[in-house]
């Protein structure tokens, strides 16, 4: 049972089941040509010799199989047939193409943004009705990794809207609530 099944969690739009860390996850990050072989570079879901599970960019080279260069069984079917420069996509032994910057499967980040941002939705709407009765609403995040220990922050995770990342700490989440407001 998952934590949406549990009722622990709301169901996410656009973020579905497929789109869980047991599933294949692959964003090409690019293509190009070095020393007379095309290259291109993936991120994917790795095994570490830990036994965690995390993003990590490889290289790939026609005739790669990721489930050797990530050490995890679900991407078997993944051989590398073709890296295209010309169309800049990566077409695989099962069919399966994956364009410049096209991501497949599981992306955390995009998970822990689109939970941000309905956790401050759902403040901000609780707060509205709530307010004239006088009782104050309080939302709480539990986040496991520092984000102080990324170069760019708690930004990084807001990167396609410029009008939240201008500043930092809680100024990010006011101007996120003014944006949903």
């Amino acid at each position: 049972m998952d934590s949406t099944e549990a009722r622990v969690l709301p169901s996410l739009p656009g973020i579905t089941k497929e789109n869980d860390a047991n599933q294949v996850f692959m964003r090409l990050v690019s293509v190009a040509t070095q020393k007379h072989t095309v290259t291109g570079t993936l991120a994917v879901h790795q095994l570490m010799k830990t036994g965690q599970v995390k993003e990590k960019i490889i290289t790939i080279r026609p005739g790669d199989n990721l489930q050797a260069k990530t050490n995890r069984p679900e991407y078997e079917p993944f051989t590398v047939e073709e890296i295209s420069i010309a169309d800049q996509c990566v077409r695989f032994a099962n069919g399966s193409e994956l364009k410049m910057g096209e991501a497949r499967g599981a992306d955390k980040e995009a998970i822990f943004r689109e939970q941000v941002r309905y956790t401050v939705e759902e403040h901000c709407r609780k707060q509205a009705k709530l307010r004239p009765l006088g009782i104050k609403v309080l939302s709480l995040f539990f986040i496991a990794h520092s984000f102080s220990q990324q170069a760019d922050g708690l930004e990084s995770l807001f990167r396609g809207n410029p009008q939240i990342v201008q500043g930092t700490g809680g100024n990010i989440a006011k101007r996120l609530a003014a944006l949903l407001a």
